[in-house]
């Protein structure tokens, strides 16, 4: 009855047997701090903080997170009740962990504070395109978070025109070339150095932008197969650009590519491999 549900002694005496009693005290009681304490005392892991009041003082709530565990019983207490972005903000300094049980509202405004709070975003988050893009937008380099988008154009973007250094977390090797090909002074030599000594990929890089030949190792400058590549794109570019050791660069023969050597006027000379 409601005047059960609103006597103390009775209340207090329903918790000691079984905490989850509380989920039927009055509004009054469930924000009483003595019913309260008895009540998560008595549970397991202190899950009857899903029951208590919105009304309690918050320094008594964090008494009780404090004493009986944060990381055990702070989740229950957001996800049940407060959206309260200053009492998230305390909880986080205890445990960065718990932001995966709070609200979107929350997240988001974690995310646009700074990005890499998506670090400890729960999986809704980590899957929401708007919220992945919230993070990269504040910081670029939150994109090494983004699990399930760092192969999506539009969040690889939004990422790198925040931070050029994420560039270094970007997976899909078709938007890697993409980006590189269309700024080679930028990203190139932020390619990771497996892809930068992989001659098929290289080859890829040239077909995309013929001029990235200009950003290769000397190992790729002489190398046949790459500088006959860039030759067949841009002869004149590639025989007169000085980029290369004339001396030491071999072609197939080919009975087109002599009139190109009128172009070493110094007397430097290309070499055919017969």
């Amino acid at each position: 009855s409601s005047r059960l549900r609103n006597d103390k002694d009775v209340v207090l005496e329903a918790v000691k047997s079984y905490a989850g009693h509380l989920k039927f005290a009055s509004n009054r009681l469930k924000n009483d701090t003595e019913v309260v304490l008895e009540a998560v005392k008595r549970s397991f892991k202190g899950e009857a903080i899903r029951f208590i009041g919105k009304n309690l003082d918050v320094k008594f709530i964090q008494k009780i997170l404090k004493k009986w565990g944060i990381s055990q019983i702070g989740y229950l207490y957001m996800t049940y009740f407060y959206d309260d972005l200053d009492f998230v903000n305390w909880l986080m300094k205890q445990n960065k962990n718990l932001l995966a049980h709070a609200s979107i509202r929350i997240v988001t405004k974690f995310l646009k504070q700074d990005g890499m709070w998506l670090k400890y975003a729960g999986q809704p988050a980590q899957r929401d395109k708007e919220l992945i893009l919230i993070a990269v937008r504040q910081n670029g380099l939150a994109l090494q978070f983004a699990e399930y988008y760092k192969d999506d154009k539009d969040v690889v973007e939004t990422a790198l025109r925040n931070n050029h250094s994420a560039f270094k977390y970007v997976r899909n090797e078709d938007l890697i070339i993409k980006i590189v090909s269309e700024n080679p002074k930028l990203y190139f030599y932020g390619l990771d150095k497996k892809l930068r000594d992989d001659k098929d990929f290289i080859l890829k890089l040239l077909k995309a932008n013929n001029k990235l030949f200009f950003y290769l190792s000397n190992k790729w400058k002489r190398d046949k197969d790459i500088v006959i590549t860039s030759y067949l794109a841009d002869p004149v570019a590639i025989v007169s650009s000085q980029q290369f050791d004339h001396r030491n660069l071999i072609f197939f023969k080919k009975p087109e590519a002599m009139k190109f050597i009128t172009l070493l006027d110094d007397g430097r000379f290309l070499r055919y491999l017969h």
